[in-house]
């Protein structure tokens, strides 16, 4: 029963074992021909769970000390110790879905500085190491999905690397937007996976869907200022300059007045304000918000383009 309430370790198992020899031989008047075998048996078990123990605990301290080695190499600029060390990690302890994504994301930039590094200007050679690194970064990010496909945070990693992708990949786009429904589908109350969403699509000119997904982040959360400020945006974009009004008023009602943020959406509504038909309006709202925050407007991945467009593996996890 114990174990029922207390999760099993070497400690408590070594003790069941223990117990449960002494029990045994405590019996040996009544099952005299089965007792002499209970001690060996009980050192057996407690020897070879003590074996286990240190083999696998071993492994999974030695990925650890791998992965904070990484981290301190990542801090200085070493790509090469970085990755050398993640590998060790990964090596050490496949299983561990974090580790995939640090080294998803650490080969993602890497890629990204040798391909803002050469541009257009890249050799043969040079495109087919951007793509190696590319395709490493995605296949890491896929294995993380694989160990925990419940866990949104896995989903929105591969969904941000195809994102960043956008301008130097063909279909990175609608992979981008297929990893991020499903970390939608796994987080629905969060307004970030949903301006996300919004973001892809407003990069590729498709206002109405990001319309749309920046309207969940809004009914998701109706005090984050940042998910108006998107939806304005868009609207903006479609042509619907009474709506974004609408949505810039609720902006300036959430910051807090005197930011830069605030500047920021007075500026845009009275942009917006320039564009409607001559009628009597009145102010914005004056209403002190949280505050706190910066607002982002939905834009294209500014990553470097490289000619001709790169092909991507498909967003689906691979094992």
């Amino acid at each position: 029963m114990l174990f029922l309430i207390v999760p099993a370790n070497f400690i408590l198992l070594a003790t069941f074992y223990i117990l449960l020899g002494l029990l045994a031989s405590g019996r040996s008047h009544e099952v005299s021909t089965g007792a002499k075998f209970a001690a060996p048996l009980a050192f057996i078990l407690i020897a070879g769970g003590a074996i286990a123990f240190f083999i696998f605990g071993g492994r999974a301290y030695a990925a650890e000390i791998s992965y904070k080695r990484a981290l301190d190499a990542g801090t200085k600029n070493d790509a090469q110790g970085l990755i050398n060390n993640l590998n060790a990690a990964i090596s050490a302890n496949p299983a561990v879905d974090r580790y995939h994504i640090s080294a998803s994301q650490a080969l993602f930039a890497i890629a990204n500085a040798v391909a803002r590094q050469k541009g257009q200007n890249a050799t043969e050679d040079e495109r087919k190491q951007i793509t190696g690194f590319i395709q490493d970064s995605i296949r890491q990010a896929q294995i993380a999905v694989s160990f925990n496909n419940r866990r949104a945070g896995n989903w929105e990693n591969l969904a941000s690397i195809y994102r960043a992708l956008v301008p130097m990949a063909k279909d990175a786009d609608q992979f981008a937007v297929q990893a991020y429904n499903q970390a939608i589908a796994l987080d629905p109350i969060n307004p970030l996976l949903r301006i996300s969403l919004g973001g892809v699509h407003f990069g590729a000119g498709r206002y109405d869907d990001a319309i749309r997904a920046f309207e969940f982040a809004v009914q998701t959360k109706p005090d984050f200022a940042n998910a108006h400020y998107n939806l304005a945006s868009a609207l903006r974009e479609k042509g619907d300059i009474a709506r974004a009004v609408t949505e810039m008023e609720s902006v300036l009602s959430l910051v807090q007045p005197g930011t830069k943020d605030y500047e920021t959406a007075k500026g845009e509504l009275d942009n917006l304000k320039s564009k409607l038909p001559a009628t009597p309006t009145g102010g914005p709202a004056n209403v002190t918000g949280p505050g706190g925050e910066t607002l982002q407007a939905p834009q294209a991945s500014q990553a470097p383009v490289v000619e001709p467009p790169l092909t991507l593996p498909s967003p689906s996890p691979q094992p």
